[in-house]
């Protein structure tokens, strides 16, 4: 349930704001409000604070009542009333200031979780980036692999056909000029000497290849690199949110600590004020049955 903030009542708490209590004297009186004026007069301000003259008017106001036996006499023939309704005015407000802190810590707490929410979307996002960017390279790698294989045998297959038709064509032709056994001496060392070029060609052919697949793979460490890169950046931008959160988190143990002092302090001066409330009680009662002996004496 929501509390309102309370208002404060009509009549003031002299005695609460010259800080003594209905059995003062008239010099305690004075000298409670010279200490307290000097304490709260706009000119004893520091340099550069706001003046604001509330609780010096305060302090004049309860010393004019109290210092004159006549208003004091009538002030005190309501004070009880008015004290009442002064502790429970005070024990509004530190409900109310209680329930203040509850809530901003509560939105401090709500601000704590969307940012923690923010920092494991993004950690998700980094893992997915990730493990989408080495399946990509991989992928590209294996394809480009695969191409180059194809390619190769491709390659291969039409030059050993060439090859073979080319020799093909030279033994038939040097079968019809020699015949017998020079043709077929000539043919061998002809086809010796094609498979020997044949070697060298596709060794030849295959250092190139190695050469283009060098140049993919430093063109791909390239990307990589890039990519790592990316990753720090967003790596020290999830160590900057972190550094934020503790931040946070700090100021908010702070405060519950700030929250936890004021509370117990409240519930001492309320206990303060119950014990009051019950000796005020005890001598009333006990002046109450001294007047009834007197009477019955009388």
């Amino acid at each position: 349930m929501h509390i309102s903030k309370p208002i404060e009542p009509e009549i003031s708490d002299h005695y609460f704001d010259l800080g003594v209590n209905r059995r003062a004297t008239a010099a305690d009186v004075k000298k409670a409000f010279h200490m307290l004026a000097l304490r709260h007069h706009p000119d004893k301000k520091a340099p550069g604070k706001t003046i604001d003259a509330v609780e010096f008017r305060q302090v004049r106001e309860a010393f004019e009542v109290l210092r004159n036996s006549t208003t004091r006499s009538e002030y005190d023939t309501r004070y009880n009333e008015v004290q009442e309704e002064w502790n429970e005015y005070r024990s509004n407000l530190a409900e109310y200031v209680l329930q203040e802190e509850r809530e901003r810590l509560e939105a401090n707490n709500e601000r704590v979780r969307i940012l923690e929410e923010e920092r494991r979307l993004a950690e998700a996002r980094q893992r997915e980036a990730k493990e989408e960017a080495r399946a990509k390279v991989e992928r590209t790698a294996r394809q480009e692999k695969e191409r180059l294989a194809e390619e190769r045998s491709r390659q291969a297959a039409e030059r050993a056909q060439k090859e073979l038709e080319k020799v093909a064509e030279e033994r038939l032709r040097q079968w019809e000029e020699d015949q017998g056994a020079k043709l077929k001496q000539h043919c061998e060392q002809l086809q010796r000497q094609a498979e020997k070029k044949n070697m060298m060609e596709e060794m030849m052919m295959m250092e190139e290849d190695m050469l283009i697949m060098e140049e993919d793979m430093m063109s791909m460490e390239e990307d990589m690199m890039s990519m790592e890169e990316d990753m720090m950046i967003m790596e020290r931008e999830m160590n900057v949110m972190e550094e934020n959160m503790n931040m946070m988190e700090e100021d908010m143990m702070m405060n519950k600590k700030m929250m936890m002092n004021e509370k117990r302090k409240m519930m001492e001066k309320k206990k303060m004020i119950e014990k009051k409330k019950m000796e005020r009680k005890k001598k009333a009662e006990k002046r109450g049955r001294g007047q009834g002996k007197r009477r019955a004496n009388k």
